[in-house]
């Protein structure tokens, strides 16, 4: 063999190399899309507050609270309880506590977010409540 097929072969080899590790790269994303395309997002909105939740599979899901306290001084916090049933009823809870009345406080609007997870199965249903 001559310097000219080393060369060929080399650059034909190099090609191969590429298209496989590019073939890879595209299917790992490919199957990671279509996972998380299987998601999915449900959403409540009770009052000033947005619940998103999600399964997350192994009977565990995911849930994000988000809204508005009427100042800073509110102070709020979040639990989820989980009836023992089947299906499971699921109640997030935000708990919203007014500051004393001696209390001065600017008058702005306070953002509040909040996660956490829960263990139910795939069938439970879940309810927002605000207190």
């Amino acid at each position: 063999m001559n310097k000219q097929q080393y060369t060929f072969l080399l650059v034909l080899l190099a090609l191969s190399i590429g298209l496989f590790a590019y073939y890879i790269f595209f299917q790992a994303n490919a199957e990671e899309k279509k996972e998380n395309s299987n998601i999915c997002l449900n959403r409540i909105t009770k009052e000033n507050f947005v619940l998103e939740y999600t399964y997350q599979g192994d009977s565990r899901w995911e849930y994000t609270i988000s809204g508005q306290l009427p100042n800073p001084c509110y102070q709020a916090s979040t639990e989820a309880l989980v009836a023992e049933s089947y299906p499971e009823q699921v109640s997030v809870i935000v708990n919203v506590v007014a500051p004393d009345d001696d209390v001065m406080c600017a008058q702005v609007i306070s953002e509040y977010e909040d996660s956490g997870e829960f263990n139910a199965s795939e069938e439970a249903t879940v309810d927002l409540q605000v207190r």
